[in-house]
């Protein structure tokens, strides 16, 4: 697998961290299907792809975290780190590494509460800033396969 380095200017510290906590807001909030919350930081024309499955139209939001998000049976936690970020006029694209993992409920036999990697990948986003704040237009969830973190290069190594 190749990573192209998008177009831009590298974003910097600052901006990598603010970016980083929308992203982990965006995450809290599907974990606890806080649809309101997801879509306080999102267009309403976002898109989401999930590997190959995309999601638009009415109800994006709600009907991502219907598949995607925590529920009463699948407790999530998805974190998210290693953010690279370039700046567009306007928009600011990303690349964040990420890992969901789900904690076993009570009432499994392999250990109540344990922690089990549910999705390990990285997530490719565009965000509006045109309007002082950043927005998510679009967000692409990629799973690994292979050798994981070969997948996913250092700021150094990435193409060109």
């Amino acid at each position: 697998m190749v990573l192209h380095k998008p177009a831009g200017e590298v974003a910097s510290a600052a901006v990598r961290f603010g970016l980083r906590e929308v992203i982990a807001h965006w995450n809290r909030c599907l974990d606890a299907q806080d649809v309101a919350g997801m879509a306080d930081v999102s267009s309403p024309d976002i898109v989401l792809v999930h590997e190959d499955v995309v999601f638009d139209g009415a109800d994006v939001v709600a009907r991502f975290a219907a598949v995607h998000g925590g529920s009463a049976t699948v407790a999530r936690r998805t974190h998210v780190n290693h953010l690279q970020a370039w700046q567009q006029p306007g928009r600011i694209v990303t690349r964040s590494l990420m890992m969901v993992v789900q904690l076993v409920p009570d009432t499994s036999p392999f250990g109540a509460g344990a922690a089990a990697p549910g999705w390990v990948g990285y997530a490719e986003d565009e965000f509006d800033v045109s309007a002082g704040r950043p927005v998510f237009v679009s967000r692409r969830f990629v799973r690994w396969g292979g050798e994981v973190l070969s997948a996913f290069p250092s700021a150094a190594a990435v193409d060109a």
